[in-house]
């Protein structure tokens, strides 16, 4: 199990909504959870605890913030093999109840598989939560808290578990439970299995104990026996199956056809009217067969009136077009006229102008011409002035040096210097040497301090500019934070919002199918009722002439048995000295002796009537069964009309006045309403992420920034320091050059010279031409 994500409110001292996303802890490995004792730490593994199993593992009931009535957790873990990761969420809320409060109380326990795109619910209720978690896990409460989150102090527990227990655990938590409890236990069963078998076949045997051999083929004799008479009796069943099959076939024909003639009578009764409708039949594919005729002269009317109408617009824009036309010939014949009386002098102007453009070519080609003698012309110029100009160089260098060899004719009297101003001039030199060394050294002090000021000028520019940079960044950092906030707070809904609407969305469903279902069901319950009341009907109209008939034979009945009554009495001498026999007396007289003979009477019609009486009783005896029958089907065709009936008016309350196109119509209201919660809660996880974006990126800029204004701060902070120094130097370097300067003015004003150097120069330069002229 890895954990990703836990959402804590209510739990020991999380008293507000605390969240930890793991999934950024572990980016960069492992990671720890520090703090003094009291801070919080085993509090984040008891609410993955109750999360998970609904408990903690500290053995306290008093873990609720005193200040709080409820507490709530929600867990994000990730569990599985590599190729087949789950991420599953878990949601607890645990309140105090009402009455005591030092009872706790689960009102929430949902499990959700968020794997896939749409999340599942596996489970919402507190019992099938904590199954569901315990088979996802494959540990208990007790196992998890033993090996995954150990309480402090409890590693000896675990340590000190009875070996049963200890394997036990390490089975479920390593997934081994088919290799150790789960094969004992299957083992076991299929023992207790197989010695009930054992029980139940000693048993047999311990009842056939006092059994013989005789006893035992007495007893085969009887079974084989019942064999056959089973065989008999089967043949039996057989055959009269076979039997009932056949009148049963009989049976069903004689109703089917019944109801063929029924059918054919209905039929029959509605004769003038199928022939009234044959006849409107032909009428309508006579009418059929015409109308496309119909139609179509119905069509060429309406296009003869559309032509006509086109027509019309037609010869209007025709006219148009001629009154145009006759226009534009005139214009033409205009047109042409005047090109026949212009042509002539146009025709004069385009030669003029030909010549023209002739006569301004060749001026082109004469400029060109003469540009390029101008050019030589120039030139040859140029030449001559430079060679003018070098003759008179010679003759001025020719002149130059005919007067300096005058002068140093004339100064090689002068140029001897005496020792000791030679001696001042040198000491001066070196004053002015050591004057312009320090004069030198000052601006370059002088140049080194304007840079460096412009240098700090820059930099604290550059440093104002960080700060302000910086500002700005923490300045648009806290607006970020506050949007990110404002963000958070106009939460469009989380994913329990989702699931709530969701939820709502397939109750409304259920019932839309529960009623679609119902209002179906309803509908085929009225048909079949329908059918049933007209068998129903059929049926009694059949039961009425079934009354009929069964009236017309009782009474016939009666009437033939009146007769055999009388024809009886008539001839009851006759019938009774039939029975007589001679010594036996009579029943009447008592006399043994009969010599009276009676009249003869007609046997024949007497048994005429008596059969006609019996197959008269046969036939109503049929008439009766059938009878029979017909107030079977009306009592079932009652019944099924009842049922119907009741079953009708049950789907009617439960339908009751709602409408399943008005429940469509709310249904999809609520889809698009969850669709739009869904891309609102979309693009709000995309801004809050985006802004989180941005809030990094700054807060990186930030930090950025802050090592950017350090290091200009530094380096204006240097820089000022070597300012200082290099301003210290040039005082120093100043009061030098004032003392030097000082010196370097007396002998300027000794010398009564402001170029000491250049005096020197000359003077050693006298001294080379004294020697040269001397030599």
């Amino acid at each position: 199990m890895k954990p990703r994500r836990i959402s804590i409110e209510g739990l020991n001292s999380f008293i507000d909504k605390q969240e930890i996303d793991f999934c950024k802890l572990t980016e960069r490995g492992l990671f720890g959870i520090f703090g003094p004792t009291g801070s919080g730490k085993s509090t984040i593994l008891d609410a993955m605890t109750i999360a998970l199993y609904g408990d903690i593992s500290r053995g306290s009931r008093d873990y609720i913030n005193s200040n709080k009535n409820e507490l709530k957790v929600s867990y994000e873990f990730e569990i599985g093999p590599k190729g087949n990761r789950k991420i599953y969420k878990v949601e607890r809320c645990i309140k105090r109840d009402k009455k005591d409060k030092s009872r706790y109380n689960t009102s929430v326990a949902r499990l959700i598989d968020i794997t896939g795109e749409e999340p599942q619910i596996l489970s919402d209720k507190k019992r099938d939560t904590d199954e569901k978690v315990k088979e996802i896990l494959g540990l208990s409460f007790d196992d998890f808290t033993r090996s995954v989150v150990l309480p402090q102090g409890k590693f000896s527990d675990f340590l000190k578990l009875q070996p049963s227990n200890r394997n036990n655990m390490m089975e479920r938590l390593f997934g081994l439970e088919r290799y150790g409890n789960d094969l004992i236990k299957k083992v076991k069963r299929h023992r207790d299995i197989y010695k009930e078998k054992l029980l139940v076949v000693n048993t047999q045997i311990e009842g056939f104990g006092d059994i013989s051999s005789e006893l035992y083929e007495n007893k085969k004799a009887e079974l084989e026996v019942l064999i056959d008479e089973e065989k008999t009796l089967k043949d039996e069943n057989k055959r009269l199956n076979e039997k009932y099959k056949k009148y049963g076939d009989v049976w069903e024909l004689k109703n089917e056809l019944k109801g063929y003639m029924d059918k054919m009578n209905k039929l029959k009764e509605k004769e003038d009217y199928i022939n009234e409708l044959k006849l409107k039949l032909n009428s309508g594919k006579r009418a059929l067969s015409i109308k496309p005729f119909a139609d179509r002269v119905n069509g060429l009317n309406g296009d003869v009136v559309k032509s006509e109408g086109k027509l019309k617009n037609l010869n209007k824009a025709f006219e148009d077009k001629k009154k145009l036309f006759t226009a534009a010939e005139d214009d033409y014949k205009k047109a042409l006229s005047r090109k026949n009386n212009e042509l002539p002098i146009l025709i004069r102007r385009e030669g003029e102008l030909n010549q023209a453009i002739e006569i301004e070519d060749k001026k082109g080609i004469l400029e060109k011409e003469k540009d390029a003698a101008l050019k030589e012309y120039f030139k040859v110029k140029d030449e001559y002035e430079g060679h003018e100009k070098d003759l008179k160089e010679i003759t001025d260098n020719k002149d130059l040096c005919q007067k300096t060899i005058d002068n140093l004719t004339f100064e090689k009297g002068k140029i001897k210097v005496e020792p000791e101003k030679r001696n001042k001039v040198v000491e001066g030199s070196r004053v002015e040497e050591k004057y312009n060394e320090a004069l030198r050294t000052v601006e370059s002090l002088n140049l080194e301090y304007n840079k460096i000021q412009q240098l700090i000028v820059s930099e604290k520019k550059a440093y104002e500019e960080a700060l302000n940079s910086k500002n700005s960044a923490f300045e648009e950092g806290k607006n970020l934070s506050n949007s990110l906030d404002k963000i958070l707070k106009s939460c469009p809904g989380d994913e329990e919002t989702v699931l709530k609407s969701s939820e709502k969305v397939e109750t409304l469903k259920h019932e839309y199918e529960e009623i679609l279902s119902s209002t179906a069901l309803k509908e085929k319950y009225e048909k079949e009722k329908k059918d049933a009341e007209l068998l129903f009907k059929n049926e009694k109209t059949a039961f009425d002439k079934m009354h009929s008939k069964l009236d017309k034979a009782k009474s016939k009945e009666n009437e033939i048995k009146n007769n055999i009554e009388k024809l009886k009495e008539k001839n009851m001498a006759y019938i009774l000295s039939l029975e007589l026999s001679e010594g036996k007396p009579c029943p009447v007289c008592g006399s043994v002796h009969h010599t009276v003979k009676p009249q003869d009477f007609d046997e024949g019609k007497l048994k005429a009537e008596e059969l006609k009486l019996s197959e008269l009783e046969n036939q109503i005896v049929e008439l009766e069964n059938e009878d029979k029958n017909i107030q079977i089907k009306i009592a079932e065709y009652e019944k099924v009309i009842q049922i119907k009936n009741e079953e009708i008016l049950k789907l009617r309350d439960k339908i009751g006045d709602k409408e399943s196109s008005s429940i469509k119509s709310v249904i999809d209201l609520k889809e698009n309403e969850l669709d739009t919660l869904k891309e609102n809660i979309k693009l709000w996880k995309k801004k809050v992420e985006d802004c989180r974006g941005e809030l990094e990126i700054k807060n990186n800029a930030k930090v950025k920034l802050l090592s950017v204004e350090a290091k200009a701060g530094e380096s204006l902070n240097k820089n000022i320091e070597k300012l200082n120094e290099i301003s210290a130097k040039r005082d120093e370097n100043g009061k030098l050059l004032e003392s030097l300067k000082a010196q370097y003015e007396n002998y300027k004003k000794l010398l009564n010279t402001e170029d000491i150097s250049g005096l020197l120069n000359k003077i050693n330069l006298m001294d080379k031409k004294f020697e040269e002229l001397s030599s």
